[in-house]
C-alpha cells in the first residue's frame, strides 16, 4: 500500500507540503521560530523547563515502548524536533507537523516528514500500527474531526498514543499580551478523554496516566485558603513550607499533562 492517498501540492527542502499556508500555520510557525531559535542560542526550551520537558516526553515514550512492535509503521502527529520517535530503533518512522522550521529537524533525524494539517492528513486509510500525538490536540479548533482523520488512518486494532494538557487553566490565552492568536483552546480529564473515545469513536480506552507535578496560582490560591495566614507566609517562605509542611506542599502541585493509550477497534 502507498503511503499518501494525493500528491503534494509541491516539496519544499525534498519535505512534500499538502496543505495550503494560512493565519493558522503562519501562527505555529512562529512558535516554532521562537523555540528553535532559543533553543539554538541558548539550549533552552523557551515555553518549558528542560527537566519538565523531559518527564513529559519519557512517559509517552514508555508507552510507546509498551505497544510498538518492530517494523510497526509509525506516525509521529505534531512531530516537533523529532524528539520522540529519535528514542526508537527498528520501527518505520513517520512525522508531520506544520512548521517546515521543525520538520527540516527531524527529517535530518531519519525521520520521513510531510507538512499537512490534521483536517488535511495525506496518509492512506488504515496504514499506520501507531499513531502518537504530544501537546496539539488542545490546539484542535474542531476536536472531533481531528480525532476522526487521525483515526481513519489507524489499522484496525492498532494504538493511538496521545499526550495532551490535564485540566489546563485557559485563562492565560485570553490576556490582551499574549503572543500568539492560536494557544490551547480546549482542556481535558481522564473522564471527558474516556467518554468521547468510548461513545464518539466507539475505541477502547487501554490506559492513562497522569504526569509532571507544576504550581498553578490559581489552584494553588484554592488550596492553600483552606490554611489562613499560611498563605501570606507562602509567598516569602517557599522552601520553608516544602521543608516543614510537606502535605501542604505536595497539595500545592498537580499533574499538568494526561496520556492516553487508545485501540482502535477491529
Amino acid at each position: 500500500m502507498n503511503l499518501y492517498k494525493n500528491s503534494p501540492l509541491k516539496f519544499v527542502d525534498e519535505i512534500p507540503v499538502f496543505s495550503e499556508t494560512d493565519k493558522y500555520i503562519n501562527n505555529y510557525e512562529e512558535i516554532s521560530k521562537v523555540h528553535i531559535t532559543e533553543l539554538s542560542n541558548t539550549g533552552h526550551n523557551p515555553f518549558i523547563p528542560e527537566s519538565q520537558w523531559m518527564e513529559l516526553e519519557l512517559s509517552t515514550v514508555r508507552l510507546i515502548r509498551k505497544y510498538v512492535k518492530e517494523n510497526d509503521k509509525t506516525l509521529d502527529i505534531g512531530v516537533g524536533l523529532g524528539r520522540t520517535l529519535s528514542h526508537f530503533q527498528n520501527i518505520k518512522k513517520h512525522g508531520v507537523d506544520i512548521s517546515l522550521d521543525y520538520l527540516k529537524i527531524s527529517k535530518s533525524k531519519g525521520i520521513d516528514c510531510a507538512l499537512a494539517k490534521i483536517e488535511e492528513l495525506p496518509y492512506n486509510n488504515n496504514y499506520f500500527d501507531l499513531i502518537v500525538c504530544t501537546d496539539v490536540l488542545e490546539h484542535m479548533i474542531d476536536l472531533n474531526i481531528a480525532i476522526k482523520n487521525i483515526l481513519n488512518i489507524l489499522k484496525p486494532g492498532g494504538h493511538f498514543i496521545m499526550r495532551v494538557p490535564y485540566r489546563e487553566d485557559l485563562s492565560q490565552y485570553l490576556k490582551e499580551d499574549y503572543p500568539f492568536y492560536f494557544v490551547h483552546i480546549r482542556n481535558f480529564d481522564e473522564h471527558q478523554l474516556n467518554i468521547l473515545f468510548k461513545y464518539k469513536f466507539n475505541c477502547k480506552v487501554i490506559e492513562w496516566n497522569s504526569v509532571g507535578d507544576v504550581i498553578s496560582e490559581n489552584r494553588m490560591i484554592e488550596k492553600v485558603k483552606y490554611y489562613g495566614r499560611f498563605w501570606k507566609f507562602y509567598q516569602w517562605k517557599y522552601k520553608f513550607i516544602k521543608k516543614h509542611f510537606p502535605t501542604l506542599f505536595k497539595n500545592m502541585h498537580y499533574k499538568c499533562e494526561i496520556n492516553l493509550v487508545i485501540q482502535k477497534t477491529l
